[in-house]
């Protein structure tokens, strides 16, 4: 079997030369998506008690967080087949692309639908609010995983059918494979597609709205039958918050996206020194990705930023003073002068010790 048919490291094809530069960078990029996926399942933690970002937003936005992290998880554990167990052959090899690839085409859509339900809430509010529920966007959510897991797998079943089947056929695993990958690199054109008009839209909405989001007194239903397109405190934090998790996502992974291209319609580029250097490139933006994705939710959020320090809060004391001060920033508790330090203290003794006593309805 040609062994220059399966990406042998994220560098390196050749299943005999890997240089000690080659697994450097192997050893590299596995140690990072163990810390992606420790800080990914905090993040979901976090996120999830985040009562104050719109439902459908944090369902999508958790669905996302996932399944970056299981991608990270299954990287990792070819790479430790790879290159600690020392299992090399082409079913691994090209068992890292397909599997890690259907994990991105999840990711992908979870980021493309965030970004669209951002759009349908923003220019139907009304509508949107009343037809919203939980249920629904758990739906979507299932599809999501499911619909393109099984598209990605039936693409890969019909490759082998074709190649490793059918009479008299040799089995040879790259162009086994070659429909499920055309299929991966479809369905990420198709996303990013999605992704660059939505994400046109709603920069548009908020960036009309930046200074001028109506008052909280304000109902929502009186300030979307005002004007379908306006923003409510609530909403347009949501709003910001996905506008740069979308920017960066595009930005981060439209290398992937020029290396599937590139590797799919110019073969002879297959062991190009510069091609897998690009790859590597490619793979450790999407790495860098998972990190700013978490910092924008945790660290940018406040809702989540007070979660994230009353959790370590009950490990390094230091925290409890930025989480009291974070918390009357998030509950709108005014202090203005020194006088009334004591009174604040009684206030924050009122209101939720933790965002999880925050109240939760069905709609988005």
């Amino acid at each position: 079997m040609n062994n220059v048919s399966a990406d042998g490291s994220v560098l390196n094809t050749t299943l005999e030369n890997f240089s000690p530069f080659v697994y450097a960078i192997n050893y590299i990029a596995l140690f990072v998506s163990l810390v992606i996926i420790i800080l990914e399942l905090v993040a979901v933690f976090v996120l999830l008690r985040c009562r104050r970002i719109p439902l459908c937003s944090r369902i999508l936005s958790t669905s996302f967080i996932l399944s970056d992290a299981a991608g990270a998880c299954i990287f990792a554990v070819h790479q430790i087949t790879i290159f600690i167990v020392g299992i090399k052959n082409d079913v691994i090899f090209n068992s890292r692309i397909l599997t890690v690839g259907a994990m991105l085409t999840v990711s992908w859509a979870s980021v493309a639908t965030m970004s669209l339900e951002r759009v349908i809430a923003l220019k139907m509010n009304i509508k949107y609010n009343l037809n919203s529920s939980k249920l629904r966007i758990y739906l979507i959510v299932s599809l999501i995983w499911i619909v393109n897991i099984v598209v990605v797998v039936a693409a890969i079943v019909m490759g082998f059918y074709f190649h490793c089947v059918s009479e008299n056929a040799t089995c040879d695993l790259w162009e086994a494979t070659k429909a499920g990958r055309f299929v991966m690199m479809s369905l990420l054109i198709f996303y990013e597609i999605i992704l660059v008009v939505s994400y046109v839209i709603i920069h548009g909405i908020a960036s009309k709205h930046a200074k001028n989001i109506i008052a909280p007194q304000t109902t929502s239903f009186e300030q979307a039958h005002n004007n379908p397109e306006s923003l409510t405190r609530r909403q347009y934090t949501a709003t910001i918050a996905i506008i740069k998790i979308v920017f960066a996502f595009m930005f981060l992974h439209a290398p992937i996206v020029i290396h599937l291209i590139v590797f799919e319609t110019q073969p002879y580029l297959h062991n190009d020194s510069i091609r897998r250097l690009f790859h590597a490139l490619s793979y450790f933006c999407i790495q860098i990705n998972s990190f700013v994705s978490v910092r924008l939710y945790v660290a940018k959020i406040d809702e989540c930023k007070l979660t994230f320090y009353l959790m370590l809060s009950r490990i390094m004391k230091k925290y409890e003073n930025e989480a009291e001060s974070l918390r009357v920033k998030v509950y709108d508790i005014v202090v203005s002068t020194k006088s009334e330090f004591v009174g604040r203290q009684l206030k924050l003794t009122e209101i939720p010790t933790s965002v999880t006593d925050v109240p939760e309805t069905d709609t988005c």
